[in-house]
Order: C-alpha cells, then structure tokens, then sequence
C-alpha cells in the first residue's frame, strides 16, 4: 500500500507557527486498517519528525503505545526515506501519567534499535 504522509488528505490542520500548543486525538474512527496508527505526526522540514501516541488509561498502556508507533512508523519507512530527518522522535503520552518517573531504557533502546526513532515516554514534545 503506497501512502504519502505529507499529502494534504492526511493533514487534520494546516501547518502551525505557535510556540505551544496541544495535541487532542479526539473520536478515533475504527475501521478494517491494515495498520494501526498513531494519533499524531508532527514534521519540521527536514529537521524533525515526531510520531505521536496518546493514551488516557492506567495498566500496560506503554507497551500499547509502542505498539501503534511502531506499525506507524513502519508504514511511513515503507512510503518514505526515514533517514533524511536529522531528529527522529517518538512520543508514548498519557494524560493520567503526565511525567512518568520510571525509566524504560531497555524498551528505549529496543525501539530505536527496531525503528531508528528515539522514544521518550512523556506529554511534553520540544520540536527541535
């Protein structure tokens, strides 16, 4: 399946300038998708890309997370050359766990050995 991430179908807003501002993910529409995606991606030209994951849940929802990340991003390195953004980032938010104090370096390092994307578990996103 050939998707491009960057065309307009895909974009919810059209491109910001604001300092700060929030990510909602609203109603998710369920469908028969052969892959699950994230809520988010965030771009700034070359220099940045972020996919990002929002969860309001207590449990296991890190590793959920993950999960929608990671088929998220596959499908996007199947569609684009992930290796042209200079910071590649994953978000995995919770609004219950706004700062989450535990450290996950062994799935921090798994991801990136699996996807080439940074993973930080946490609501605050700095686009470099």
């Amino acid at each position: 399946m050939k998707v491009d991430f960057f065309e307009s179908v895909y974009q919810r807003e059209l491109p910001r300038r604001d300092s700060v501002f929030g990510i909602n993910d609203g109603v998710q529409e369920s469908g028969e998708e052969t892959y699950s995606l994230c809520d988010g991606m965030l771009s700034r030209g070359l220099e940045f890309l972020a996919f990002v994951e929002l969860k309001v849940r207590q449990g296991d929802w890190i590793q959920h997370n993950i999960e929608q990340l990671e088929s998220a991003i596959k499908l996007f390195c199947e569609n684009h050359d992930y290796r042209a953004f200079k910071h590649r980032e994953a978000y995995a938010a919770n609004r219950k766990h706004p700062s989450y104090h535990y450290s996950h370096k062994v799935q921090m390092n798994e991801f990136h050995s699996r996807t080439k994307f940074r993973l930080l578990i946490q609501n605050t996103i700095i686009v470099r």
